[in-house]
């Protein structure tokens, strides 16, 4: 699991009311700041910072390509590298069920994104000044102020057919990413954008 929040205003993210509550969720290591980032996790995966200002946080499993044999191997520290050398044009080569976060304080941008058919969900709700994510829609809801209410078209989309609308969730306000999906995360806000599409 991967969870955590991201201070659009630029400043410390263990300044957020919501920082707190990262460090209170179940099983999850104590929140790592990394400047406007704070970052939770548990089971699988890790997080990797490396001096060069490069914090690579990865949730699930990689499968093993002729591209990433090594990132399987390194883990984290392996993605942060080879963004480093390739930047989001890394992402269309790597193949697995996984949420991926970077983070460059250096240029203070980052990204979150998951695997190319979203099979690793990333679930994202914006409070004021703030972005708060996670792959779990439970760790969502604990770190985010209120409990919102049912979505108005996701709840009756999903009571008709059994099925929600691509990027939306049952709760008002919660977005999902979708397949091929990152959003680019910045101290100037967030933009969500396609890396790869079907061909």
């Amino acid at each position: 699991m991967l969870c955590g929040l991201f201070n659009l205003t630029g400043g410390p993210a263990r300044q957020l009311e919501p920082f707190s509550r990262l460090g209170q969720l179940e099983g999850c290591a104590q929140p790592s700041g990394h400047g406007p980032l704070a970052i939770a996790t548990r089971g699988r995966g890790g997080v990797a910072t490396g001096a060069d200002g490069l914090t690579c946080a990865l949730d699930g499993r990689l499968h093993a390509t002729a591209v990433t044999d090594e990132a399987i191997a390194g883990g984290a520290r392996a993605l942060a590298q080879a963004y480093r050398q390739s930047g989001t044009g890394m992402l269309a080569r790597l193949r697995g069920s996984f949420a991926l976060l970077v983070w460059d304080s250096v240029h203070g941008r980052g990204l979150l994104t998951c695997d190319l058919l979203a099979t690793q969900q990333i679930f994202l709700w914006t409070g004021v000044g703030y972005l708060a994510f996670a792959t779990e829609m439970r760790e969502l809801l604990q770190i985010i102020p209120t409990r919102p209410g049912p979505d108005p078209i996701g709840f009756v989309d999903w009571l008709a057919s059994g099925t929600v609308p691509e990027g939306m969730t049952l709760y008002e306000g919660v977005s999902r990413l979708g397949p091929g999906e990152l959003v680019e995360v910045g101290v100037n806000g967030t933009s969500i954008r396609n890396y790869w599409r079907p061909v």
